[in-house]
């Protein structure tokens, strides 16, 4: 099997959307390393020679509950609904299956008998 003929079988929406999705995934997962290199490498403040530390100028403190937000749980419920959708959908589909079958095993046979029918023309014989 040639790696054309299995090219030419798909459909190229399908093939167009793919790389779409893809690329989508990508750039995901770029942003995922660039965050989790950005949080690991610590915050080093750049000092200034020759700077004096006056006492207007108060250093302020920063605490780790400062810096990081509490993580909230996902709302569940998109995943409920997907999942609820996937049942139904394949119930039906099941069900669909199913039904198609009963309906071949019937034993149901038509014969069909062709309709010939002359036409009787004066230019053609």
């Amino acid at each position: 099997m040639d790696i054309v003929t299995v090219l030419v079988s798909f459909n190229k929406i399908s093939i167009v959307a793919f790389f779409i999705t893809l690329g989508f995934i990508i750039y995901e997962l770029y942003l995922f390393r660039k965050e989790t290199i950005r949080a690991k490498r610590p915050d080093i403040p750049k000092f200034e020679e020759g700077s004096t530390v006056t006492s207007i100028q108060s250093p302020t403190l920063v605490t780790k509950t400062q810096e990081m937000a509490p993580v909230k749980r996902p709302n569940s419920i998109p995943l409920y609904v997907g999942i609820l959708f996937l049942v139904i959908f394949g119930l039906i589909s099941l069900f669909g299956y199913l039904n198609s079958k009963r309906t071949v095993t019937s034993g149901l046979t038509i014969n069909p008998t062709p309709a010939i029918t002359f036409v009787s023309s004066k230019g053609i014989r």
